[in-house]
């Protein structure tokens, strides 16, 4: 049985990386458990989305991309004087269904979490793996038998070791199309296209009554958010896996992945700023996200990090500038007031835009200056 560094090994052989690690058994896959976990981060989304751009997979399940004996897990941290501390993990299974994670050490916050499918791509970059609705790609790590976390838009590499602590043992938000019938449910898991059955125990009664409050007609396909974990149930009729329902957050009135993800407008959506220059950006004492609208009669409006703040702005195709900004004159931490300078210094340099996915970019001379994500307030 070939772990995952070694066939990523293999895929890049002819590449610059050199030697594979030998051949070691096979890992037990341990049973998950359903204890302790991290709770669904407070704020006005639905969902914990990660930084990285959202992508709809087709709804029709794809092949898996390579074939792996195995689900693999990597996890490794990240310090750096100019960064805050991370830890970044990943599991990868064998259907071509990945999950990531990563965590703020500083203030052991999650920033980001998924799930999502994964694909190989040309070996001739050097690129074994491709973590798709992500900038992430994964190298092989000879050496060490591991991977390389590689951010081709940044400096950012980690070198990730193998754990046996796979990712969906541990309960995360997660958006996914529900239908309920002959007394039995399902889940398709909207990022991953992963369809399993819905256990029936712990939040899975929450799930129902609100999913049959909603609907319309029986067995309709309705969009949720819940907080799941996958279990393995041996000796259950149609398959090991299921979801586990931890927790129910809310059901979202559509019928279909594409329809709750459909591209924001720059105007009218509640827009939460991720990076300043490149730089993660985190709420104050106050905890209140740093954010703009671009509402009505082209007047925006937000919260700076210690002040609310009100601007005019002008739109036209891929062109923007706010200017007239003003705002409260609330004191706070100087580091806080640090922040809220950068911030509005930005605003009033930025002079285009572009929408991907979830995510804006507001350029200064074509340059990416910040950079936000759309938050669904209902």
């Amino acid at each position: 049985m070939v772990s995952m560094s070694q066939w990523l090994c293999l895929l890049v052989a002819a590449t610059s990386l050199l030697g594979c690690p030998s051949e070691e058994p096979a890992k037990t896959e341990q049973l998950p458990s359903s204890s302790d976990a991290d709770k669904v981060p407070e704020g006005p989304a639905m969902i914990s989305e990660p930084a990285a751009d959202p992508i709809i997979e087709p709804t029709t399940e794809p092949e898996p991309p390579l074939t792996l004996s195995s689900t693999e897990s990597y996890t490794g941290a990240m310090t750096c004087v100019a960064c805050q501390a991370k830890q970044m993990s990943v599991t990868i299974r064998p259907d071509g269904v990945y999950q990531v994670l990563v965590r703020l050490l500083d203030e052991d916050r999650i920033v980001a979490q998924r799930f999502g499918r994964w694909q190989k791509v040309d070996e001739s970059t050097g690129v074994a793996v491709k973590l798709l609705g992500t900038e992430y790609v994964l190298l092989a790590e000879p050496e060490q038998g591991g991977l390389i976390w590689f951010d081709p838009t940044s400096t950012e590499k980690l070198t990730l070791v193998s754990t046996e602590d796979h990712l969906y043992h541990h309960p995360m938000p997660i958006t996914g199309v529900f239908r309920y019938m002959a007394d039995a449910g399902n889940l398709i898991e909207c990022h991953s296209q992963l369809k399993l059955p819905v256990l029936q125990r712990a939040d899975s009664l929450a799930l129902e009554k609100a999913y049959l409050d909603a609907i319309k007609e029986p067995a309709e396909p309705m969009v949720v958010g819940v907080e799941a974990t996958i279990v393995t149930t041996p000796g259950e009729e149609g398959g090991d896996e299921r979801w586990q329902i931890d927790g129910f957050i809310e059901t979202s009135g559509v019928a279909s992945c594409e329809e709750k993800f459909a591209e924001p407008t720059i105007t009218g959506t509640y827009w939460k700023l991720l990076t300043i220059d490149g730089m993660e950006v985190t709420a104050g004492e106050s905890k209140l996200e740093i954010h703009v609208v671009l509402g009505a009669e082209a007047r925006a409006h937000g919260f700076a990090g210690c002040n609310r703040y009100f601007a005019q702005y002008e739109v036209d195709d891929s062109s923007i500038r706010l200017h007239s900004i003003g705002g409260t004159k609330r004191a706070c931490p100087s580091g806080g007031m640090n922040a809220e300078k950068a911030f509005l210094d930005a605003l009033g340099l930025v002079d285009s835009y572009k929408i991907t996915g979830q995510s804006m970019t507001l350029f200064h001379s074509g340059q990416p200056l910040l950079k936000l994500e759309a938050v669904y307030l209902n």
